[in-house]
């Protein structure tokens, strides 16, 4: 985590250069969750976000059913509750309902070692986002520090860094059975960022599964043709998703568990699979077949 600095939380003037590098202690463990505050680099905008609860969602709660070379392929139980829950409380996986795990706010949040000075107070709904920034709002190299005041969860100090932003090689990926999936970019040679990606090719099933993978930011990523396999046997419908991205994280406990501070630069792939096409109309699909709406799949 960052260390302290002279300068007071809430002070949207302070010297952003005077930010010491503080350790990055890395993700969550899976499920563990219950805060993340990002500062994120999209293609054409920055933005800072944030958002506290009191417990894990039920809903977001996956398993890891395979793990190897970097990569874990996440697959998620939908509750049941018979009956439904009600208004304002959330099924859990052994069919009770519990009350819907309320937000939290941690006081006032400062980013410090941005292109500005970010401050933040709790929205209405105590989210947190700043999106009237310059673009990019991180330079290369800086070190950045969250800290909060305090509030119901907190206080908080968490710390990331600056980097160039993530340009991918391609942004076409191909999955393929019995196939590993290699992925490149322009790698940055003396940063502390990783390479992170996530693929989703079943968008309308039961038990939808993602696949994600992380690694030293070398410039390619091999996603091996087990992982490969096993998320196409989860299952495959509708418009496939890819996403890479070049990130720090950091993350620290509470008394309601872990809150996490990623900054990251993300971009979007265009992710096909062999022998799949996905549709909105019959059109969409090869001679011979037509569209299954509700699976957005030709067959």
């Amino acid at each position: 985590m960052a260390t302290a600095c002279t300068e007071a939380p809430g002070d949207a003037d302070a010297d952003t250069s005077v930010v010491e590098p503080g350790e990055l202690d890395g993700a969550c463990q899976l499920n563990e969750r219950v805060g993340l505050f990002s500062v994120v680099h999209e293609a054409n905008y920055s933005a800072v976000d944030g958002e506290l609860t009191e417990a894990v969602i039920p809903a977001t709660i996956v398993q890891a059913t395979i793990t190897e070379g970097g990569c874990q392929l996440l697959t998620r139980d939908n509750p049941f509750c018979d009956p439904p829950c009600g208004a304002g409380e959330a099924c859990t996986h052994a069919g009770t309902c519990i009350p819907y795990p309320a937000k939290r706010d941690t006081g006032t949040v400062t980013i410090d070692g941005l292109e500005v000075g970010v401050v933040m107070q709790p929205r209405a709904d105590k989210r947190y986002f700043e999106t009237t920034l310059p673009h990019p709002v991180f330079s290369p190299g800086t070190a950045i520090r969250l800290t909060s005041s305090g509030g119901e969860v907190g206080p908080l100090e968490l710390s990331g860094r600056g980097f160039a932003p993530l340009e991918l090689s391609t942004t076409t990926w191909v999955a393929q059975a019995g196939q590993p999936l290699v992925v490149d970019w322009v790698a940055e040679d003396d940063g502390e960022a990783r390479f992170y990606l996530t693929i989703n090719v079943d968008q309308h099933g039961i038990s939808p599964a993602t696949l994600v993978c992380e690694g030293p930011d070398s410039g390619s990523f091999e996603v091996p043709a087990t992982v490969i396999d096993a998320l196409l046997s989860a299952g495959i419908s509708g418009f496939p998703t890819g996403h890479a991205y070049r990130r720090t994280v950091d993350s620290v406990e509470s008394d309601d568990g872990c809150v996490e501070f990623q900054v990251r630069s993300h971009r979007d792939a265009t992710l096909e699979v062999s022998g799949h096409t996905p549709c909105t109309a019959d059109p969409d699909c090869p001679d011979g077949q037509t569209c299954d709406l509700a699976n957005q799949t030709c067959v």
